[in-house]
């Protein structure tokens, strides 16, 4: 019994040592998107056919709530390995078409992409706003939890009943 502590207490501190970690080289802590607003984003947008790109998707709660609308393709850009493998576990087991994609998502080309939703920090904002701003296709539905963009004009925001902000953005 014993022994069971101590794997129990290394396994814990190694998974605080890994987000500390992760924290401190994305700045971004892990932040799922809660069904209830996912489904909110999906009353409001239609992605049929659409091709979606989740930037810093975690553990694919967003893009697996999307496949119900039948989209062209679904991505998710994550860096860490334990939420990408953690990803494809739940793909797998839901026999999903979501691709997940163990990758930097400032490394990552948006260009293709219709629809592109991310659930960041105010802290890492303006990188991504240069990012999209640099390789959005004109038309794209940027789609931002909780982060406004300064120098886009959305198009649309909705408040949801635990004080959250969904923006909205097309771009020109």
């Amino acid at each position: 019994m014993i022994y069971f502590f101590y794997i129990f207490a290394g396994l814990l501190m190694f998974y605080l040592i890994y987000f500390v970690w992760l924290f401190n080289k994305t700045k971004v802590p892990f932040m799922g998107t809660r069904k209830k607003i996912s489904d909110l984003i999906l009353k409001n947008t239609d992605l049929k056919n659409k091709k979606i790109v989740d930037l810093g998707s975690g553990i694919g709660d967003f893009l697996f709530s999307a496949e119900k609308q039948n989209p062209k393709r679904l991505v998710g850009v994550e860096l860490s390995y334990l939420f990408y493998f953690f990803s494809k576990f739940r793909c797998y087991f839901k026999k999903s078409k979501v691709v997940f994609l163990k990758k930097n998502f400032f490394e990552f080309d948006i260009g293709d992409f219709d629809v592109v939703y991310f659930f960041l920090t105010n802290r890492v904002i303006s990188k991504v706003q240069e990012k999209i701003l640099k390789e959005a296709k004109k038309g794209a539905l940027i789609i931002s939890l909780d982060c406004e963009l300064t120098d886009i004009k959305a198009c649309k925001v909705l408040k949801t009943d635990i004080g959250s902000r969904i923006y909205f953005y097309l771009i020109i």
